[in-house]
């Protein structure tokens, strides 16, 4: 078969209704028989248009347009069945998309840090903070409570005179509940939310290279 065939080449409107027009070097038999015989069947049951080209449309949205935002839904709506309190994951235009997957991974207790490395069984000659050297290197601290990361989230708060952030964001979890709230089309909501996951993205990737 020609592997560069086009599908109007093979499934044509002729004398009414659509056929196939196949043409195979050999006889098909055993399973590619079968599997062109199931195609014909499935094709036979869409209502192809006879005019105009072809076009894709997606069927979650009525105007048939793909939107990565309803993807995002899509996946958030599994996520629930799964997880009762599942992160909720908002697709910001100004972030690209090596921050957005860091950031589903960080939502998700996804990122290799010691301390998640040691509880899934690799052995790991030492916890303790790279940075300050004081504590165990778990997600609250590496992202929170270090001496080093502090300094970097009271630049970030000045920034953005959110100073009232201090006494609120101190883990993971109470983040999750500070970053649920910055959701929404609203430009300044969209920047803070943009600020926020770069600065997280950014002390990841500064705490990789020591």
């Amino acid at each position: 078969m020609n592997k560069d065939v086009m599908f109007k080449d093979r499934w044509q409107f002729m004398n009414g209704h659509w056929q196939g027009n196949w043409s195979c070097r050999t006889d098909l038999r055993g399973r590619s028989a079968k599997e062109l015989t199931n195609m014909k069947i499935t094709l036979s049951a869409i209502d192809f248009r006879t005019h105009g080209y072809d076009l894709w449309r997606w069927k979650e949205e009525k105007n048939g347009q793909f939107t990565v935002n309803k993807l995002v839904n899509l996946i958030q709506s599994k996520m629930v069945q799964i997880d009762d309190n599942p992160p909720t994951i908002f697709w910001n235009p100004l972030l690209p998309i090596k921050v957005h997957i860091f950031m589903w991974r960080f939502l998700n207790n996804g990122l290799p840090l010691k301390h998640n490395l040691s509880r899934r069984g690799v052995s790991m000659d030492d916890l303790n903070c790279l940075l300050c050297g004081d504590a165990e290197k778990t997600y609250d601290h590496c992202f929170f409570n270090c001496s080093k990361s502090i300094n970097i989230w009271r630049t970030v708060w000045a920034w953005c005179d959110q100073s009232n952030a201090s006494a609120r964001l101190d883990s993971l979890s109470s983040f999750k509940i500070f970053f649920s709230k910055l959701h929404g089309k609203c430009s300044k909501m969209v920047i803070t939310h943009a600020i926020y996951s770069v600065s997280l993205w950014s002390l990841w990737s500064w705490r990789n290279r020591i």
